[in-house]
């Protein structure tokens, strides 16, 4: 097998080590956080309950605000569970880009990727948006990869990092065709995120096979290795 294909096992094998943490992690922080709504949710049925058959004094209505805001909490709670686990699945497909982005600059020195060189000398660090030349470059037909559910996760991601998850003006026309509005918060529910976490496993699987693929085109190296 050669340096360059045991490079990117390893870095698929990687991908889903990563993912398995963030699968786990927010499936545990979501059951716990939804289970403490239930239990608030009780709390607050007794007291609704009891405070509906006498008048409600000053401690009624401190103990109301506090119940309420601890359910603002919870919920809050949950949601930012979803948006750590879309900062890691997107953070786990950067990585793994920049993996084989590092790897073809070390077999930069054979002229059959001189092309790709010259391309990357101008571009000296890639930004998401560029990940897609750099494959294109290197003879890799981006068109059979999932890419409009990529950009999703990606402008997500950002609302989420840059904007706190919010729509604002300057994420508006990113967000927009994906049924938001201004003012609106992104939404990030764990159906999303388990997704996501199959469409980047998937979709890094894929892009390792066609680059080394490509590389085979070029005859820099030959399979040798069984399918992953």
């Amino acid at each position: 097998m050669s340096m360059i294909e045991s490079q990117i096992r390893a870095a698929n094998g990687l991908v889903r080590i990563e993912l398995l943490e963030v699968r786990e992690f927010c499936r545990e922080a979501e059951s716990f956080s939804k289970l403490k709504l239930k239990k608030l949710d009780r709390e607050i049925k007794k007291f609704e309950k009891r405070v509906s058959e006498e008048v409600m004094d000053e401690e009624d209505n401190a103990n109301d605000h506090y119940l309420s805001d601890q359910r603002m909490e919870l919920e809050g709670r949950v949601e930012l569970t979803g948006y750590f686990g879309i900062i890691m699945v997107f953070s786990t497909l950067e990585r793994f880009l920049h993996r084989i982005y590092e790897h073809t600059m070390h077999l930069a020195v054979e002229p059959e990727l001189v092309d790709v060189v010259l391309w990357s000398s101008r571009n000296k660090w890639l930004n998401f948006g560029d990940f897609r030349g750099f494959l294109k470059q290197l003879g890799v037909d981006g068109k059979k990869f999932d890419w409009p559910g990529i950009k999703k996760l990606h402008q997500l991601r950002n609302a989420i990092v840059h904007q706190g998850g919010m729509v604002t003006e300057a994420n508006l026309n990113f967000l927009s065709s994906y049924g938001y509005k201004e003012s609106q918060r992104v939404k990030a529910p764990m159906s999303y995120v388990q997704e996501s976490i199959k469409l980047v496993e998937k979709s890094t699987k894929e892009i390792g096979d066609a680059y080394l693929s490509a590389l085979v085109k070029k005859k820099l190296i030959t399979l040798r290795g069984p399918k992953y």
